[in-house]
């Protein structure tokens, strides 16, 4: 198989990739020397002259106005999705180290399902590999090591996280008389120190993991440049060989067996309402500029009168609009400055319509401040909500990280079955003043009890502490 060859919901997402990437990483990737003619074409015509033609660019993209609201509209989301702790009480304590440690290079769980929650509300799908310590690379051929041994020499299993652009060809088929991922390409960028150690060298590798005619998982490598994979490594178990890819894709949505969505995430269409905003803004940064100016109208002239107005200059043959220029006109000619008087027009019209769209499709865009309580923050999550984006989102991840902990389990010979579960509260609630009164009429009423009353307030986000440590702390206290 050539790696060259990438599928094609991967050649058709990419420019889209790169489009939602550099949006979120705003103006730098934005206006960044390679992409300035990509997200902002020029105005100028074809056949004007070339200096020019770039003079009058480099001003347009200057003053072009590219809004955040992709990343902020991101960092909002992420942090609905992190409002309260994951719950990972009952995953076994012999995995326990997964939690602090996810990926053997000291990224937390938490960090590594943030990582996947970002990805999925930018590309919809992404992916895991479970891995285990490579013992042909440390020089260990004994397949039978003991507790010891292995604590020893730190060996451990981990998860490898995959973008979606990283994700370049894949194959579903019965194998195992089960319909499975059989093959999977992943690309990766590997660093060097030149010869010179002077700069460092970037280089593609390709992982590709495959089942083969018996059904048994293996890997092969290739870098770049390299005419060869290299020979078939085959990861095995204590019992054995895997019969299946230990590969997981998340998605955000629910998709039949080997089907992955060709829509990008949530933050696509908000990505290219924003772009378009910044190329209307660009087009009237540069109308305003010339229609704005001031510019002169003069009449009376004669081929007398002007020879004498240069004599009466200094020799200068035209009006000076500079601040605080000064005109010396001949008998007989009359001059008088017009300019523009900027109203709402089509571009301040359009402005507006496309920030109520960004709203509308959920995106973080409020200029004015609003008269309610809430904040532009919940109304994010909200919208996202409405469209069960983050529900979905977490369900997905809960799935694919439940299967990739039972992975790594196997590497270490454990037939564990992880119940890790994400946050599903993705925003505060906050009692009014009004509704903490009704609750405790209600009390003083003897409509409900004290710890009623106390588990309502502690719900609508009011007490510090929880209302069962609340209640311990008065009947210590006695009173």
């Amino acid at each position: 198989m050539s790696i060259n060859y990438a599928n094609k919901n991967y050649t058709q997402a990419a420019p889209y990739i790169k489009q939602v990437e550099d949006c979120v990483t705003g103006e730098p990737a934005i206006k960044a020397a390679g992409n300035q003619l990509i997200y902002l074409p020029s105005p100028a015509c074809s056949d004007a002259d070339p200096t020019e033609a770039q003079e009058r660019y480099s001003r347009y993209v200057c003053s072009a106005e590219f809004d955040g609201v992709p990343s902020t509209t991101l960092e909002a989301l992420l942090g609905g999705l992190s409002h309260k702790s994951n719950n990972y009480e009952e995953l076994p304590d012999s995995m326990g180290y997964i939690i602090e440690d996810a990926d053997g290079d000291g990224l937390s769980l938490d960090e590594m399902i943030g990582i996947g929650q970002a990805e999925l509300l930018k590309m919809k799908f992404c992916g895991y590999l479970a891995e285990y310590s490579d013992l042909a690379g440390m020089g260990i051929n004994d397949e039978q090591l003991t507790r010891q041994q292995v604590k020893a020499l730190r060996l451990r299993s981990s998860i490898k996280f995959y973008p979606r652009s990283a994700i370049i060809n894949w194959e579903y088929r019965r194998v195992n008389g089960v319909k499975q991922l059989s093959m999977i390409t992943l690309r990766e960028v590997e660093t060097d120190i030149s010869e010179d150690g002077l700069e460092i060298v970037e280089a593609y590798s390709y992982l590709r993991l495959t089942l083969d005619e018996n059904g048994n998982y293996y890997q092969q490598k290739r870098i770049e440049g390299k005419e060869n994979w290299s020979e078939a490594f085959y990861p095995e178990t204590p019992g054995g060989a895997f019969n299946f890819i230990p590969f997981e894709f998340a998605t955000q949505g629910n998709y039949p067996k080997g089907v992955l969505p060709d829509a990008l995430g949530y933050l696509q269409p908000i990505c290219s309402k924003t772009l378009a905003r910044y190329n209307v803004n660009a087009q009237m940064k540069e109308a305003s500029r010339y229609a704005s100016s001031p510019f002169t109208v003069t009449s009376g002239w004669t081929n007398h009168s002007f020879e004498l107005f240069k004599e009466m200059n200094d020799g200068r043959d035209y009006l000076s609009v500079e601040s605080g220029a000064h005109w010396t006109l001949p008998e007989g000619v009359t001059a008088e400055v017009l300019s523009f008087a900027y109203e709402k027009d089509f571009f301040t019209t359009y402005l507006e319509r496309n920030a109520k769209e960004i709203r509308a499709l959920g995106g973080a865009f409020e200029v004015d401040m609003q008269q309610s309580e809430k904040t532009a923050t919940a109304a994010v999550i909200e919208s996202a909500e409405r469209l069960s984006v983050l529900s979905s989102l977490q369900s997905g991840l809960e799935k694919t990280f439940n299967r990739l902990i039972k992975y790594c389990a196997m590497f270490e010979g454990q037939d564990i079955d992880a119940n890790i579960k994400l946050n599903r509260e993705f925003i505060g609630v906050k009692l009014t003043p009004q509704e903490r009164d009704g609750i405790r009429n209600d009390y003083i009423q003897g409509l409900i009890s004290r710890q009623e009353a106390l588990r309502q307030l502690e719900q609508g986000g009011v007490l510090t502490v929880e209302a069962k440590a609340l209640m311990s702390e008065i009947d210590m206290s006695g009173e």
